[in-house]
Formats: C-alpha cells, structure tokens, sequence
C-alpha cells in the first residue's frame, strides 16, 4: 500500500507520453485540415481524436476544438459544426466552467436541431443532462437525460444506450434513490461489457461503487472501485482513477485507515494535477478536510472546506453546496464557534431545500420578463374593454335618442341609460388609472431587466423573444480578485463582510459605467467585466484599462481609510487579456449574460499571476495599447501560467 503513489506517478508519466504523442496526431490532422477546408472525413476524424483526449489535456484540447468550430464553418457542414461545440462544451466543463459550458451545449443543440441525426441531438441532450446536475438543477438534468435515452432506445444503439443508462443512474443517485440508481448502472454494465466498451465500462463500476457507499454496503462498494480502478489504468482513464481514489479514500476513512486513505488522497492529487483536472483538484480539497477532521485536526480542516466552498460558490456547482456547508458547520461546532456553526447550518439548509424543492427559486431571475409580457397582456385586454364599454355607450345614447318620440315609457329608459352611463364612465376611469399602473409597472420590469443585461441585449430579446450568440474579434476581459480574501474575511463578521464587499463592487460598477463598459458578472470575491461588446469600439481596450486603473486607485484609497480607523481592508490583483469571444444569454431558467472562449481563460490568469495594486496585462493588450501616450508600461518578461505555459505580462501604469 504505501507504494500506491509511486506506482500513481509512474502510470501519470506513461500516460503523459501517450497523450503527447496523441497530441502531436491531433496537431497533423488539424494540419490537414487547414490545408484542404472541404475534407469534412478529415474533420471528422480530428474530433474522433479530440474525444479521446478530454480528461488529459483538456487546455490543449480546447484549442482545437475552437478551430475545429471554423473548420466546420468553412466545410459549411451543420452536423460538425454542432459536434466541435460539444466539444468545446465539454472541455469548458471538465475546468469547471459550467454557464459557458451551457451555452455551448445550447448553441450545438440549435445546430443539432437543423439536422436529422438523431445521435447528434442525443449526445447535446446527454451532455445538457450532465452539466445541470453540477450545478444542482436536477429538474433540468433529469429532463434533458429522458430525452437522450428516449432517442437511444429508439436507435437501438447499444452503445448510446449504455452512456445514458450510466447518466440515469447518477440522476438518480443524486436525488438519493439509490436503488434505481444501481439498476442503470448495472444496465450500463451489461450493454458496456457485451461490445467491450471497457473505457466506460470502468466509469459504470465507479459509480456503482459511489452509490453502494452511500447506502453503506462498504465491502461491496470496495470490490466495485476495485474493478474500476483496474479497468481505468488499463485505459489510461486518468480522470475516472481520481475519482476512484477519493471513493476508496472516503470507504478507509469509514474503516478508521486513516494513514491509507491519506495514502489514496495523495494519489487522486497527483492524478488530477497532472491532467489539470479542476474538479478532482478541488474535490481533493474537501477530502483533505474530512481526513484532517477525523484525526481532530479542525483548525486546519476548516482551511480545506473554506477553500473547497470559495471554488464551489465560484463555479456554481450547486450539488456540492449542502455536504460543504454541512462540513464547516460541523467543524465549527467542534472548534466551539457555535454562532458561525448555525449560519452554516442554515445555509445547509437552504441549499438542500433548493437543491431538493421544487426549484421555485429558479424562476425569480426571469420575473422581470415574465411580468412584462404579463402586463403587457393584460394592458391589451383593459384597452379591450375600455373599447366595449365606449361601444356600449354610443349605442345607448342612440336608443335614447329613438325612445324620445315614445311617452311617458322614455323617462323610465332614460334614467336607466342615464345611470348606465355614470356607470360605464366611471368604469373607463378605472381603467385608465389601471393602465397607468401597468405602463409604471412595465417601466419597472423593463429597468430589472436592463440591469440583468446589456441594452441591446435586451432589446433583442424583447422583440425576438430570444437573443443568439454572437461572435466578438475583438474584447478586453477584466479580472479582479481580493488577495487573502477567506483570512480578512473571518475578520469581519457577515454583515461587515458583504457590507464591504458591496461597496467596493458598487463603485467599480460605477467605473465600468464611466467608461462604458460591460459588467459580466461577480463570482464570490471576483469581479469580472469586458470592454468592446456588446457594441465594439475603437476606445474599448484602452477604456477597460483606465477603468482597471482607476479601480485599483479606489482599492488603495480606501484602504487607507480603513487601516486609519483600525479596520481589516482588502488588497486587489486585476488582470487584462484582448481577444475573441463568444457572448449571449446562458442558462434555459435561470439566464445571464456570459462570455466564454480561450479569451477568457487567459485573461483569468493575467489576473492570478499579477501582483497586489497593479494592473496586469497580456501581450495582446500591450500591443494595443504601446502607442498611447498617457500610459507607461513594465515588462515583466515571460511568467509561466496555469495550463498557458509561458506568456509575456506587463505591468501597466498612467505617467
């Protein structure tokens, strides 16, 4: 046992070679490509060898899959086009980037739509199925599964089947029927092992394994991570041996092998490093904290399961937030801090009720929507009867006008007309006042809805019902982090906490305002914004620079209030990157606007590898921007970034 992770690092380094060498037939296929655009075999055969290379080289993979969208373009072929997005989908997933991985999975599913291919549209819904349930939406990934293995089984594919199958069971699992949960699992495995799938055949026994852990059958649980274990380094499965080596970790600790689950933990650790493997890598975080809490060590299990909550708030993995939240609360009633024990507890709480519930809550970003063609509805309706009653009214007057020349009968109709008329009229009143109040309340739903997207944006989607992804040559993105962000914060207590936070992202909205520019979104102690869309400008990237600059200014500033009043103050990195993106509105229930693309990534590790009360930038923004007079810039030579290699950085500064 205790030369488990030797023989991890030794497997990591075949598998490494394996891979480069996969990488270098994946680059002379890309190769062929370029040079013969209509050869759609070529390009089919290129996402063949992307698929087998997700869960090594999911950086370097997503790089092709990019081209492989404009080689699809060119060859003018839907079906391929549709297949690169969910690549690129899914490589956006495995970093844990789950709304672009949405978004491009519903871009593919679009394309699908425009074909016949049935497997296509089962592979978009399988996918769909997969990334909602991270987030926790089971609602939704129940959904798109049903659909994927409603198509399968009506192919007969044994193959398709079997993948859904394995899927079923995790929805299942998930919601905690683990029993249905193992009958698809042990479907999947008899379709897998009958066409010697054994890849998948050892993703099958892991989950198998993962669910007999919960309804606490250990030894069987075991003898299936076993089987899954052995399977998945015959297959070079670095991706399923992580995750087969937290499920072994978890199943030691429950045998009190501490030192041996550690031993697995280590292992899973350098697995998902080598693969750059953002879930495993963190995942191993809130391992670490349950190991470390077994050996009474909750100070420092504390550290793990802050740190695993920061990453899954970041990423929005939904499904993990309840055994997290119920983690620190347990820690913190250990470690005697009751008051922060409960608030965990509560949040617990919540989590699981809206994880398990009937997802009310998924609707509320979509109310100003729903409310303004409601009103609008209604609006139609009262000038309707408004309509009516002006109808009604003309024609009573006429009858009065005729019944004048009959006797004493005409006084009796006129007083009733008359009244009629007092009646309709003060119903008209009515209802215009109620139109006021509809047209104040469209007024209303229209402002929501501006401050959830861009103006144009909107607009879009108000006359089309839908706004489309759209291409961008040209964007800056804009990274800010708090440094030691979890150590101030457990200064201050929750209100001082989102206090704070909240006055510094009010005011860098109003920045990003002033010099016109797109505020994306907050992740936790993140800030992110773009410049150049969803209108380009020349001014663009300069502007996103004086913005970042002036941000970093008010952080100092403040800063120094703060510290003159005795009070813990938080220190900023921002980073810039200019490139292509891809913008629209992610999600089906719950939207936003986002923005993904290599771009992105980048520009995240302009961010991470910057310095406190700096202003980083990537060599792309430089170039733009080494013409302006009013900036001054450092060179910081190459610096090597996560998953990027080396790339070129610059301080900048105003002169």
């Amino acid at each position: 046992m205790m030369r488990l992770g030797c023989l991890a690092i030794f497997l990591i380094i075949s598998n490494v070679m394996f891979g480069q060498n996969n990488l270098k037939t994946v680059d002379s296929v890309y190769q062929h490509c370029v040079q013969n655009p209509h050869d759609t075999d070529a390009i089919n055969q290129l996402n063949s060898q992307i698929n087998r290379l997700y869960n090594r080289y999911p950086d370097s993979v997503q790089f092709y899959t990019i081209k492989q969208v404009e080689l699809a373009k060119n060859a003018n072929s839907i079906r391929l086009e549709a297949r690169a997005y969910i690549a690129w989908g899914i490589c956006q997933e495995i970093q844990g980037n789950l709304d672009s991985a949405i978004a491009l999975y519903q871009i593919a599913n679009k394309k699908s739509m425009k074909t016949n291919n049935l497997g296509l549209k089962a592979s978009v819904y399988n996918n769909l199925g997969i990334v909602y349930s991270y987030k926790g939406l089971y609602e939704s990934s129940l959904e798109y599964t049903l659909k994927a293995m409603q198509i399968q089984e009506e192919r007969n594919d044994s193959s398709g089947m079997a993948m859904i199958y394995n899927n079923l069971g995790l929805r299942y699992s998930e919601l905690g029927n683990q029993e249905n949960a193992i009958k698809y699992y042990k479907k999947a495995i008899v379709l897998n092992r009958a066409i010697n799938r054994m890849y998948h055949l050892g993703t099958n026994y892991c989950n198998l394994g993962r669910s007999l852990y919960i309804k606490r059958d250990l030894d069987s649980s075991k003898s299936c991570y076993d089987k899954a274990l052995r399977i998945s380094k015959q297959e070079g499965d670095l991706y399923n041996q992580s995750l087969v080596y937290d499920g072994l970790a978890h199943i030691l600790l429950e045998q009190k092998k501490i030192n041996t689950a550690q031993l697995y933990l280590d292992s899973l650790l350098v697995v998902a490093t080598s693969i750059s493997d953002d879930y495993g890598i963190n995942n191993a975080k809130f391992t670490q904290g349950v190991i470390l809490q077994a050996k009474g060590d909750y100070k420092n299990a504390l550290v793990y399961f802050l740190a695993f909550e920061k990453w899954v708030l970041k990423n929005r993995y939904g499904s993990s937030q309840p055994d997290v939240y119920r983690s620190i609360s347990d820690t913190y009633k250990a470690l005697g801090n009751f008051p922060k024990a409960l608030e965990y507890m509560q949040f617990f709480a919540d989590a699981k009720d809206s994880i398990l519930s009937d997802q009310k809550d998924l609707a509320l970003e979509q109310i100003s929507i729903y409310k303004q063609g409601k009103l609008q509805r209604e609006k139609d309706v009262l000038n309707k009867e408004i309509s009516i009653q002006e109808i009604a009214i003309e024609h009573e007057q006429n009858l009065k006008n005729i019944f004048v020349l009959i006797g004493g009968l005409l006084l009796l109709i006129a007083m009733g007309i008359g009244h009629r008329y007092l009646a309709v009229k003060k119903t008209k009143k009515v209802l215009a006042e109620k139109n006021k109040i509809i047209e104040s309340e469209k007024e209303r739903s229209e402002a929501l809805l501006l401050n959830i997207l861009p103006e144009e944006i909107a607009q879009e989607l108000k006359e089309k019902g839908k706004a489309d992804a759209r291409d961008f040559d040209m964007v800056s993105i804009l990274f800010t982090d708090f440094k030691d962000f979890t150590k101030t914060s457990a200064t201050l207590n929750a209100t001082d906490l989102v206090k704070e936070i909240n006055t510094c992202f009010e005011t860098f909205d109003g920045i990003i305002e002033k010099y016109n520019i797109e505020k994306i979104k907050t992740i936790g102690d993140s800030y992110m914004a773009a410049g150049g869309l969803p209108v380009p400008t020349k001014e663009s990237v300069k502007n996103t620079v004086l913005a970042a600059l002036e941000m970093q200014q008010f952080i100092k500033d403040h800063k120094l209030v703060l510290e003159a009043e005795n009070r813990p103050a938080f220190e900023m990195r921002v980073g810039i990157h200019t490139g292509p993106v891809v913008a629209g509105i992610v999600g089906v229930k719950k939207f936003q606007y986002d923005i993904w693309g290599d771009t992105v990534n980048t520009a995240s590790r302009m961010e991470s590898n910057g310095k406190v009360g700096k202003v980083n930038i990537s060599k792309a923004t430089y170039e733009l921007l080494k013409n302006e007079s009013e900036f001054a810039f450092e060179s910081r030579g190459k610096i090597k970034a996560k998953g990027k290699g080396e790339i070129e950085m610059w301080f900048v500064m105003l002169k």
